[in-house]
């Protein structure tokens, strides 16, 4: 059974995932009679005979079997830690990286209740989440390799329940019922599994389909299950309410006091927690950054006209320390961002030749105008940290010396 890549998902439904590899012949008859539904073998006209000690239906179950518990145990084993000691199965594709916060949430609720629903062996219902993963992010290289895992014990266990119905007699269909119906019930008054019950009804009805009582008894298990889903969702929203009061709180304070920097990075974090609008805070969040960023951008307009103002004038000092504070209340002013950088190219090639200067004078041992040109050059860089001020600092502490 082969869990290589496959050709791409092309429509909904599980018959979307693409068939086995070309090459992997399908189960053949056994040499005692013709195939049977699914490629098993039938046994011989009449059953086996009284001495034979083992029959084909045995060894078919026990070898679908065997490779159910393989395929399970490998991918148990395979390596999804995320070194946290927590497991993961949200990984994106690299041709989706610009996936929406809300679509990101999405996928991995869908994750969730995929391997919840493949946990509880209902296969054909995780396929069904694992193709809508892939119709947000079609290289989702988890829900692609669940997916066809999925559609595969779809095909396994329905070779399983022919095979069970063949050895199976009357009263053992019957006692099935009888037991799957008391695990029901069971389940709906809250005193056993829901998911233990719907494995069992799901057996029975493997041995008896088409059993009416079976499939009433299927669908109050599935509405139990799904309001069950809804309940621990509120839940999860109510304890996620609570981890946002604050950090909501404190963000509502900084844009009060006009702290527009902190506001933004607290309203984006809370926006980071809950991408998907599940509390009345995510819509707090996104109006009071949506302020912010307003505000911001009102701000920086009176340094960055004052700006312009002085670069007309040719005072690229000046025009520079403007832009500069612009761009402190809005960094994302494109204006001022590129306004500055020329500035700084114009300084920056200044401040050479300035540093140049000071080297000439330093040759012809006029040490005051060397110390002059080499201090006009830091203060046209600005910028302590750049290469050519060390430079000329290191100049100036010799000609001190």
């Amino acid at each position: 059974m082969g869990l290589e890549k496959k050709p791409r998902l092309s429509s909904p439904g599980s018959a979307a995932f693409p068939p086995r590899p070309p090459g992997a012949a399908p189960p053949k008859a056994g040499a005692s009679g013709p195939a049977g539904a699914g490629g098993a073998p039938n046994p011989p006209a009449g059953g086996p005979s009284p001495g034979e000690p083992i029959n084909l239906i045995s060894v078919g179950l026990l070898g679908l079997t065997v490779i159910a518990v393989g395929v399970k145990s490998a991918l148990n084993s395979m390596p999804t830690n995320t070194g946290a000691g927590e497991v993961t199965t949200t990984a994106l594709s690299t041709a989706n990286l610009d996936l929406s916060a809300a679509d990101v949430a999405m996928i991995e609720e869908l994750m969730e209740e995929g391997m919840e629903r493949f946990t509880a062996e209902d296969y054909s219902g995780a396929s069904a989440k694992f193709l809508r993963v892939l119709q947000l992010d079609p290289g989702h290289p988890d829900a692609e390799r669940m997916g066809y895992v999925s559609v595969e014990f779809i095909t396994i266990q329905a070779l399983q329940a022919g095979l069970q119905r063949k050895a199976s007699s009357e009263a053992d269909r019957a006692q099935a019922k009888v037991d799957a119906l008391t695990q029901a019930e069971e389940a709906l008054r809250g005193q056993s599994s829901v998911t233990e019950a719907q494995k069992a009804v799901r057996t029975a009805l493997n041995l008896n389909p088409g059993d009416e009582e079976l499939q009433a008894a299927n669908e109050r298990l599935r509405r139990k299950a799904g309001a069950a889903q809804v309940a621990a969702q509120e839940r999860k929203t109510e304890v996620l309410v609570e981890d946002l009061s604050g950090p909501f709180n404190t963000a509502q304070s900084a844009l009060d006091a006009g702290k527009y920097a902190d506001a933004i990075k607290g309203f984006n974090s809370i926006l980071a927690k809950d991408p998907s609008g599940q509390t009345p805070y995510a819509a707090k969040a996104k109006a009071g950054l949506s302020q912010a960023r307003s505000a911001q951008k009102s701000m920086a307009e009176g340094p960055y006209n004052k700006g312009v103002s002085a670069m007309g004038g040719g005072d690229m000092l000046t025009a520079r320390r403007h832009f500069q504070e612009a761009l402190r209340y809005d960094p994302t002013h494109s204006g001022a961002s590129s306004k500055l950088s020329e500035i700084n190219s114009g300084l920056q090639r200044q401040a050479m030749d300035k540093f140049q200067e000071g080297k000439v004078y330093e040759k012809a041992n006029q040490a005051d105008k060397a110390l002059s040109s080499y201090s006009e050059c830091q203060r046209l860089l600005g910028d302590r940290s750049s290469d050519l001020h060390k430079s000329a600092q290191a100049r100036i502490d010799a000609l001190l010396q």
